[in-house]
């Protein structure tokens, strides 16, 4: 429809069809339909943090100056400024897993000092990038843990460690004066101002005025008052562009991915890393992202999928080599 229009977005017709097609057809359909052993999950669990190593060095040698002088990397206003979101949710990604792991695995001490290591240097990512949504991301990690514990005196424990980092995350935003806090705080005062940090309700706002006009297959790829920019959240987006016809089975598989997830953790609690993965990436995709490039929204929850439940609950097991 848009195409017969003559519409233009930000974005080529082709461009969002190829996109489709890499990033959300190809890696859902492909982790989905093959058979995964075990050992595989242990694999895609090594290059989640080994790569999120690798990037926070390359980004560290690259923006070391800038550490503790700028309040969030985007807002350099030169040639260098990068995606903050990238940092953000990167940072959050490999805490979250990494705290994950550890809780639910025996493992040796050197591979403990390697994984806190990557965590302590994705902190300085997350504060790079302050990022609200991958706050959350972050927050509903330490939420998810302990539904992978048994006894209330464990999941109040864990709730206790959960607070402790929140005030941990508070200290060292300030240290590095990074702008996450001011961002998280000064929420409500955007929204009274329209202030652009809190761009994302009025989108919001416009993009469900135009579902409302075209209710059963949708209106445009885009926002027409943000020039056709996609809303920066799935569920508004799939309602702006397919409406309830696209919405219905999107918001069922979100839903069963969600009912996946809680299964791994209570099932198979050592592998919960891979639930966090999934839940990080919908809480992107419910602030910061777009369902044709939510590469890693689709891979996790193909691996999700095709995780196999165990008839009975694995305990935790020591690694030797992991």
């Amino acid at each position: 429809m848009d195409t017969l229009n003559n519409r233009h977005y930000y974005i080529s017709t082709g461009q969002v069809f190829v996109m489709f097609l890499l990033f959300m057809v190809t890696p859902f359909i492909v982790t989905k339909s093959i058979r995964i052993s075990l050992e595989y999950f242990d694999i895609v669990r090594k290059a989640i943090i080994f790569g999120s190593l690798l990037f926070v060095v390359i980004a560290l040698v690259y923006y070391k100056n800038q550490i503790g002088s700028v309040g969030r990397i985007g807002n350099l206003g030169n040639n260098d400024s990068v995606s903050s979101l990238s940092f953000s949710y990167s940072g959050a990604l490999a805490i979250g897993v990494g705290i994950t792991f550890m809780i639910n695995n025996k493992i040796l001490l050197k591979n403990r000092i390697y994984i806190i290591s990557v965590i302590g240097l994705s902190t300085i990512l997350f504060f790079l990038g302050s990022s609200r949504g991958a706050l959350v991301a972050l927050l509903v990690t330490f939420l998810f843990i302990p539904l992978s514990k048994k006894g209330l005196t464990n999941r109040l424990g864990l709730l206790l460690i959960g607070g402790l980092l929140i005030l941990g995350i508070i200290f060292i935003s300030n240290y590095y004066h990074s702008n996450l806090m001011a961002r998280v705080l000064g929420t409500n005062s955007a929204i009274e101002h329209n202030g652009s940090s809190a761009a994302r309700l009025p989108m919001w706002k416009d993009a469900f005025s135009q579902f409302v006009d075209n209710p059963i297959i949708g209106d445009q790829l885009g926002v027409k008052r943000f020039g056709y920019f996609y809303p920066h959240n799935i569920f508004f987006e799939s309602l702006l562009t397919t409406g309830i016809l696209g919405f219905v089975p999107l918001f069922w598989l979100m839903i069963n991915g969600i009912k996946k997830a809680i299964k791994i953790v209570r099932s198979a609690p050592q592998y919960s890393w891979l639930s966090i993965v999934f839940i990080q990436s919908f809480i992107q995709a419910m602030f910061s992202s777009v369902t044709y490039q939510a590469f890693w929204l689709w891979l996790s929850f193909g691996l999700l999928l095709a995780f196999p439940i165990p008839q009975k609950r694995i305990e935790v097991r020591e690694l030797k080599s992991k």
